[in-house]
């Protein structure tokens, strides 16, 4: 048996678990690039983000453990013309982040590429 994980850190919790002595690889998640690709979307104009370069992060949780300090910490030394996006921060939740970083609510399927393909940096 060989077990397949999506990303490195849980190939690396695999090799410390009951199952360490089975094989283990690491195959990335794949990217549809039909949907997910650099288009021209309104998203740009209505937040106003024309001439800035867009740098996204997905905020499944805002916790330590998931990088939302890393991300404060970046979105505050960030310099223009680049801004940080978060996708999928609950309402609740947008208080307690700086302005400096773009808060949109969860989204369905359909718009998540609308917000991703307005990216520069993913």
């Amino acid at each position: 048996m060989t077990i397949i994980t999506p990303s490195r850190w849980m190939k690396d919790q695999v090799s410390q678990s009951f199952l360490q002595e089975k094989q283990c690889e690491w195959i990335p998640n794949g990217i549809n690039t039909d949907i997910f690709k650099p288009s021209d979307s309104s998203i740009r104009t209505d937040l106003n983000l024309k001439n800035q370069k867009m740098i996204l992060g997905i905020a499944l949780s805002l916790s330590p453990w998931k990088g939302i300090d890393d991300l404060i910490a970046l979105s505050r030394i960030l310099s223009a013309p680049y801004r940080l996006m978060l996708v999928g921060v609950p309402e609740n939740a947008k208080r307690a982040l700086p302005d400096s970083i773009i808060a949109l609510p969860r989204t369905n399927h359909p718009v998540l590429p609308l917000n991703q393909n307005v990216q520069n940096l993913i």
